[in-house]
């Protein structure tokens, strides 16, 4: 999975610039409650969360769109919005912390079913990435 995805970083460097932050665990789910986890993870993630971004949280339950719907979303926030960035969040093991969920712009599912991180990440750099080519009118499939 680190191999796909630095290669799909690499294919999308060609059309933004693509920044992949990685947050510790809020701490042991073994032995400190949910509702500890999910602050320490807050208290970690709030600064990311910046204003003048289009800030999106995945979650499982949320709207899911399609491929060719998604870029034309992301175009929409390109060329209609005064956004500077859109960060998209992956929560942890428990999800976010609910003091988080108004700091979000909208809430994106990827699939109704649970990845790992690193596959969400996966399958999120390769929806980015036919966005992209979607957007750019370019062929993706070979």
């Amino acid at each position: 999975m680190k191999d796909g995805i630095e290669q799909y970083k690499r294919w999308l460097s060609r059309y933004a610039k693509l920044d992949l932050i990685y947050i510790k665990s809020g701490g042991d789910v073994n032995k400190l409650p949910k509702e500890r986890i999910l602050y320490n993870e807050a208290v970690k993630l709030i600064k990311y969360i910046r204003k003048n971004s289009f800030n999106i949280l995945l979650d499982k339950s949320a709207k899911q769109l399609s491929s060719e719907a998604f870029s034309k979303f992301l175009n929409d926030i390109f060329m209609h919005s005064n956004k500077a960035e859109i960060l998209f969040t992956i929560g942890g093991v428990h999800g976010v912390d609910n003091s988080l969920e108004s700091k979000f712009d909208m809430k994106l599912s990827l699939s109704r079913m649970t990845f790992t991180h690193e596959f969400t990440v996966l399958i999120l750099l390769e929806q980015l990435y036919r966005a992209f080519k979607i957007i750019n009118n370019e062929k993706y499939h070979y």
